[in-house]
């Protein structure tokens, strides 16, 4: 697997450029984390409490705390929903979003997308 690597972690290129297509920009740190959650995600099988497991998981992969993970990909949601980035994005997926969406349902909802193909189909129809 080819994998875009952030210190010692690393996600799948499909993940990042999702994450892009997405509007979360690649140089903000909620872009490694959000990018590792949804692999932890999609790796856990979606069983994760968000604060008590998966936070706390990507903060130890990344050395700093579950406050800041939780931060950092709110502040990376935050963004590509204001700039309708995030919102084309679902559209486009078939998604309904009539606001920012918390980080558990945006997390769940990019790994769902993800497993399902629906990414690639959205590329397709561009």
């Amino acid at each position: 697997m080819n994998a875009i690597r952030y210190g010692s972690q690393s996600f799948s290129p499909e993940i990042g450029r999702m994450l892009i297509r997405a509007g979360v920009s690649p140089h903000i740190s909620g872009f490694a984390m959000l990018g590792t959650a949804v692999r932890l995600t999609l790796e856990g099988g979606g069983g994760h409490k968000i604060t008590g497991d998966l936070y706390p998981e990507v903060a130890k992969l990344f050395g700093t705390t579950p406050y800041s993970v939780e931060r950092n990909i709110r502040t990376a949601i935050a963004r590509a929903w204001s700039l309708g980035a995030l919102k084309n994005f679902y559209d486009g997926i078939g998604m309904y979003a009539d606001h920012r969406p918390s980080n558990a349902a945006c997390i769940a909802q990019l790994a769902y997308a993800y497993a399902n193909g629906m990414v690639d189909e959205q590329k397709k129809a561009q």
